[in-house]
C-alpha cells in the first residue's frame, strides 16, 4: 500500500480494507521516514513499514514476516519512533504552559508570556494531552440553540453576533471538538443557516495537531475531502460516514463510531441550563461567556462525584 494516492489515501484505504476484512496483513511502502506518519500507518492497521529504498531481499524478508504474524518496522524509522515515546514526564516548559492553561489564558496569551510562538505552545497543549490526559477518541459535532425574540429585534450592537434565520426560526450553532461527554477542547458559533463544514474546518485548524493516530469521529456533515485532508494533516485519523452521493466511498470503525454519543450527550448537558437552551444575550462574547462558566461546572461537578 502507497501513502499517496488520487482518489484515497492509504491511511484512509487501510482503514477502509481493515473494516470490511479485519484479518487483512497491509504491507505499507513509501518514502516516508517520520515518527508520525509510521504512528498513524500502525493506528491505522498496517502490519508493515518498508522504505522504497529497500532492496528486493528486504521485501521479501518482510512478506514473509508479515505473513507469519510478525510486525516489521525500518530501524531508522524505529530510532525515531523510541526518541518519540521516550518523553514520559512533562517538561518544566509543559508545566509552565499548563500553569497558564488553568488560569483561563489563550493561546496567543501564554505565548506574549512565556515568550513563544503560538505554534510552539500548540506544540506543548498536544505533549500534556499526549503524555497525561489519555483520550481514546475525539469527536466534532454542532448542536442549534433557539434565539430568545427579544433578543432577534433588539438595536445593532458593536460586535459578532452568529444568529441567522433558518427553517426551525433564529438560532446559533454551536460548534465543538469534545473528549468526552463533559470535556469541550475547542468550540465555536456560527449563524444558525450557515453550513457546518467550512465552521468545522475553521475549528480543527484552531484546534492544531493533537497526539498521533487519535481517532477523530465526525458528524457526516463534516465528511468532505479538505476536512478529512485537514485532520490527516494534524496527525489524526477521520472516522466518518461518506454520504450516499459519494463516488468513491470508504469504510470506517462503526463500533468506534458510536462513542460519538459522548458528544451529544455533552451538548445534553450544557443544555441543561436556560442561557444555553436558548439564547438571550446578541453578542457572541457574551453567549460564549455562560458557555465557558457551564462547562467549568460540568467539570467542577464531575472532580466533586470522583473518589
Amino acid at each position: 500500500m502507497d501513502l499517496q494516492m488520487p482518489a484515497l489515501n492509504g491511511i484512509e484505504a487501510i482503514i477502509s480494507i481493515r473494516t470490511e476484512f479485519p484479518n487483512a496483513r497491509i504491507i505499507v511502502l513509501t518514502t516516508y521516514t517520520a515518527d508520525v506518519q509510521l504512528l498513524r500507518v500502525l493506528k491505522a492497521g498496517a502490519r508493515a513499514y518498508l522504505l522504497k529504498g529497500e532492496g528486493a531481499r528486504d521485501l521479501l524478508d518482510t512478506i514473509r514476516a508479515v505473513r507469519a504474524g510478525q510486525k516489521r518496522i525500518p530501524p531508522e524509522v524505529a530510532a525515531q519512533l523510541a526518541d518519540h515515546v521516550a518523553e514520559d514526564d512533562l517538561t518544566s516548559r509543559e508545566l509552565d504552559v499548563l500553569r497558564l492553561i488553568a488560569t483561563g489564558n489563550a493561546n496567543k496569551e501564554i505565548a506574549c508570556q512565556l515568550s513563544i510562538a503560538e505554534e510552539t505552545v500548540k506544540s506543548h497543549v498536544t505533549n500534556i494531552l499526549a503524555e497525561r490526559i489519555k483520550i481514546e477518541a475525539i469527536s466534532l459535532d454542532s448542536t442549534s440553540v433557539k434565539v430568545h425574540p427579544d433578543e432577534t429585534g433588539a438595536l445593532k450592537k458593536n460586535g459578532p453576533q452568529a444568529i441567522g434565520n433558518s427553517r426551525g426560526g433564529w438560532n446559533t450553532k454551536v460548534h465543538m471538538v469534545a473528549a468526552d461527554a463533559r470535556t469541550a477542547l475547542v468550540f465555536a458559533l456560527s449563524a444558525g443557516h450557515d453550513h457546518d463544514a467550512p465552521h468545522g474546518l475553521a475549528l480543527l485548524e484552531e484546534l492544531g495537531p493533537m497526539p498521533e493516530g487519535l481517532p477523530l469521529l465526525m458528524d457526516r456533515a463534516y465528511e468532505g475531502n479538505e476536512t478529512r485532508q485537514l485532520v490527516l494533516d494534524l496527525g489524526m485519523i477521520p472516522v466518518v460516514p461518506p454520504k450516499s452521493n459519494r463516488l468513491h466511498s470508504w469504510g470506517y470503525d462503526h463500533a468506534l463510531y458510536k462513542k460519538r454519543n459522548e458528544i451529544e450527550r455533552l451538548f445534553r448537558r450544557l443544555k441543561g441550563f436556560r442561557r444555553i437552551f436558548s439564547r438571550f444575550e446578541k453578542l457572541d462574547v457574551l453567549f460564549l461567556a455562560f458557555l465557558c462558566f457551564v462547562l467549568i461546572v460540568e467539570a467542577l461537578r464531575l472532580s466533586v462525584n470522583t473518589p
